[in-house]
């Protein structure tokens, strides 16, 4: 007995480094026999650890894999480098992994596939070193040798010339303006902290439609000119690299006037007023726009902010365009019928979101949304692998600018649709009386908040709009 002890207490030191690592004493004892041929019984081990003042380290182990991440760094993402330059990023999002490259990365270096795979990418798994020297590395920072991920964060130089290392972990502020009725979304300029970087670009992006201040940070789908910002504590900045946008601005379009002030309007008539789930939204209008009918080429400049959908509780939300959802590409999403997106979305959501998708695509046509295409409508992968739909964005009245097309997409072989037509087919999916609900309160309360823009909107727009919802309530109703 006092010869096993004198042996346990030799290698007492290599016992506290395996739990460190996470081990429990099962595998410490394993190890023992198999490196050692050492033989000791769980509760012996337990007796001695506890006599050298080893019970605070055994009861580590409880916890080993649990532990936090090192300060500042994301535990969810790995960087990966060749020749000490960034190409991609490989994610970490429930049991599942997403790899995107850097987009400057050429195409010669380009080793993995993107996008979501079920298991970690050979080719990056591959460049862990195997046998005594996973080991070390394991051992080196305090890891399980089997969980490659964690292991992925710390190779300093593996073959190939690639090395790995933790992403720094950013932060999200909440978008905390939360406006009660749609007069409250509506803010002069001057009422919120602009940071001079922000002015410089929406100027930038106002005149070029392009901005070197904001190229760096995304490159946003769309036609209009727009950046990413953030909006918090009543102040409107660009997001340094440490910290992820919690907002989208689009810049006040000289093609299209007023669309900004229009697609709050009906966002915010969809939100107050239909309960239809909507990105928080606001229109700022600056010193130039006060006056209470501007001269049609005054250039008046009106902003729209909206928050992003695919942000929550504090981390970026994994999302899929309806397009990407359909196996399409994006010089196609105007050749999509709805009845191809609702036998697709029928068989990968839920009953709400199928319910919701209907109800959607009614609204857009009482707006006269000519631009719900299949790029505008997101859906959130669910943990059982089902379809959420994603909060409305991006509706517009395409009809007074002289848009063609209803929707956007086609209906009987038609990108003309008819009220009727299109009805039949949505209550296949939807509540026929919700649906019935939602046009007449949509009739009730267009024209209350065609009054309240009237003073930020230009009088011919205003002009086109009233007559446009006119001309559809009346047929609506044959």
């Amino acid at each position: 007995m006092e010869k096993k002890r004198e042996l346990v207490a030799k290698y007492i030191n290599l016992i506290r480094n395996e739990i460190r690592r996470g081990k429990t004493l099962e595998e410490i004892t394993q190890l023992l026999e198999r490196e050692f041929s050492l033989k000791i019984s769980l509760s012996y081990l337990s007796l001695l650890l506890k006599r050298d003042g080893g019970s605070r380290h055994a009861n580590r182990s409880k916890r080993a894999l649990t532990k936090e991440s090192p300060k500042g760094t994301d535990d969810a993402l790995v960087a990966i480098y060749r020749n000490s330059r960034k190409i991609g990023t490989l994610a970490r999002v429930d049991d599942r992994f997403l790899f995107a490259y850097e987009p400057d990365t050429p195409l010669a270096e380009r080793f993995v596939t993107e996008g979501v795979h079920d298991t970690i990418p050979p080719q990056i798994e591959n460049l862990l070193p195997e046998g005594i020297n996973r080991e070390r590395l394991a051992y080196k920072h305090g890891l399980d040798p089997k969980e490659s991920f964690e292991l992925l964060k710390h190779l300093d130089d593996a073959h190939g010339g690639y090395s790995t290392q933790p992403v720094e972990k950013k932060t999200l502020h909440p978008f905390d303006h939360s406006a009660r009725s749609y007069e409250e979304t509506i803010l002069p300029m001057e009422s919120i902290e602009v940071e001079p970087d922000v002015q410089r670009a929406i100027e930038d992006l106002f005149l070029t439609g392009t901005s070197l201040l904001v190229n760096r940070l995304s490159n946003l789908s769309g036609q209009q000119p727009k950046t990413v910002v953030s909006f918090h504590d009543n102040h409107l900045y660009l997001p340094q690299e440490s910290e992820y946008s919690n907002a989208i601005l689009k810049v006040c379009n000289r093609e299209y006037r007023d669309i900004n002030i229009v697609e709050n309007m009906l966002l915010s008539l969809a939100r107050f007023e239909l309960n239809i789930p909507t990105e928080k939204t606001l229109v700022l209008i600056d010193s130039q726009a006060k006056s209470q009918k501007p001269d049609f080429l005054k250039e008046k400049r009106d902003h729209f902010i909206t928050s992003r959908y695919d942000r929550l509780g504090g981390e970026p939300r994994m999302a899929s365009e309806l397009l990407s959802i359909l196996g399409k590409s994006s010089t196609r999403k105007y050749e999509v019928s709805i009845e191809t997106i609702f036998d697709t979305i029928r068989r990968k959501a839920n009953a709400r979101s199928l319910r919701r998708l209907a109800e959607y695509y009614y609204f857009s046509f009482l707006a006269g949304n000519g631009d719900a295409h299949a790029k505008n409508i997101a859906f959130f992968k669910q943990p059982d692998g089902s379809l959420e739909i994603a909060p409305l964005y991006d509706v517009v009245n395409t009809a007074i600018y002289r848009i063609e097309g209803t929707l956007g997409i086609s209906l009987n072989n038609r990108t003309e649709i008819d009220h009727d037509d299109l009805f039949e087919f949505l209550s296949s999916f939807a509540d026929a009386d919700r649906l019935h609900r939602m046009r007449r309160r949509f009739f009730e309360h267009i024209y209350d908040y065609l009054e309240i823009s009237r003073p930020i909107m230009d009088s011919k727009i205003y002009d086109l709009l009233e007559h446009f919802y006119r001309k559809r309530e009346k047929s609506c109703k044959k």
